[in-house]
Protein backbone atom coordinates (compact mmCIF):
# COMPACT_ATOMS: atom_id res chain seq x y z
CA UNK A 1 0.00 0.00 0.00
CA UNK A 2 1.69 3.39 -1.06
CA UNK A 3 1.16 5.92 1.16
CA UNK A 4 1.78 9.81 0.94
CA UNK A 5 2.51 10.52 5.25
CA UNK A 6 6.13 10.88 5.75
CA UNK A 7 8.66 7.90 5.61
CA UNK A 8 8.98 8.87 9.46
CA UNK A 9 5.53 8.04 10.27
CA UNK A 10 4.71 4.72 7.78
CA UNK A 11 8.59 2.96 9.60
CA UNK A 12 7.93 -0.68 10.24
CA UNK A 13 10.35 -2.01 12.47
CA UNK A 14 8.61 -5.62 12.94
CA UNK A 15 6.18 -7.73 11.12
CA UNK A 16 3.75 -6.62 14.09
CA UNK A 17 3.77 -3.33 12.80
CA UNK A 18 1.98 -3.35 9.95
CA UNK A 19 -0.97 -3.92 10.67
CA UNK A 20 -0.88 -0.64 12.95
CA UNK A 21 0.49 1.40 9.96
CA UNK A 22 -1.73 0.02 7.23
CA UNK A 23 -4.81 1.47 9.78
CA UNK A 24 -2.98 4.55 10.42
CA UNK A 25 -2.91 4.87 6.18
CA UNK A 26 -6.46 4.35 5.58
CA UNK A 27 -7.45 6.33 8.80
CA UNK A 28 -5.54 9.20 7.36
CA UNK A 29 -7.24 8.60 4.06
CA UNK A 30 -3.52 8.65 2.83
CA UNK A 31 -3.47 6.34 0.12
CA UNK A 32 -1.77 7.47 -2.77
CA UNK A 33 -3.00 6.75 -6.01
CA UNK A 34 -0.51 8.26 -7.83
CA UNK A 35 3.20 9.10 -8.59
CA UNK A 36 4.50 12.31 -10.13
CA UNK A 37 7.68 10.72 -11.72
CA UNK A 38 10.86 13.25 -12.11
CA UNK A 39 12.48 12.08 -15.09
CA UNK A 40 16.11 13.60 -16.23
CA UNK A 41 16.96 13.84 -19.74
CA UNK A 42 20.22 14.86 -21.56
CA UNK A 43 19.54 16.14 -25.14
CA UNK A 44 22.48 13.77 -26.47
CA UNK A 45 21.43 10.88 -28.97
CA UNK A 46 21.45 6.81 -27.59
CA UNK A 47 21.15 8.22 -23.98
CA UNK A 48 18.44 7.55 -21.80
CA UNK A 49 16.24 9.46 -19.59
CA UNK A 50 16.42 8.37 -15.74
CA UNK A 51 13.84 8.12 -13.40
CA UNK A 52 15.47 10.46 -10.33
CA UNK A 53 12.61 10.59 -8.44
CA UNK A 54 9.00 8.42 -7.91
CA UNK A 55 6.81 10.14 -4.82
CA UNK A 56 3.85 8.51 -4.46
CA UNK A 57 0.83 11.06 -4.39
CA UNK A 58 -3.31 11.37 -4.53
CA UNK A 59 -4.85 12.87 -7.13
CA UNK A 60 -5.55 16.17 -6.37
CA UNK A 61 -2.14 16.97 -5.14
CA UNK A 62 -0.62 20.07 -6.46
CA UNK A 63 3.02 20.47 -7.79
CA UNK A 64 3.79 23.42 -5.02
CA UNK A 65 2.43 21.35 -2.35
CA UNK A 66 5.02 18.38 -3.53
CA UNK A 67 8.31 20.38 -3.37
CA UNK A 68 6.80 22.04 0.20
CA UNK A 69 6.65 18.37 1.93
CA UNK A 70 9.31 16.48 0.18
CA UNK A 71 12.36 18.65 -1.52
CA UNK A 72 12.26 21.80 0.66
Amino acid sequence: MGSVLSSDQTKVSTYKDIHATMKLIRENNAVANQIRGFILKIPISKILPVIIAAIPTKWNTKADEIVNSYLI
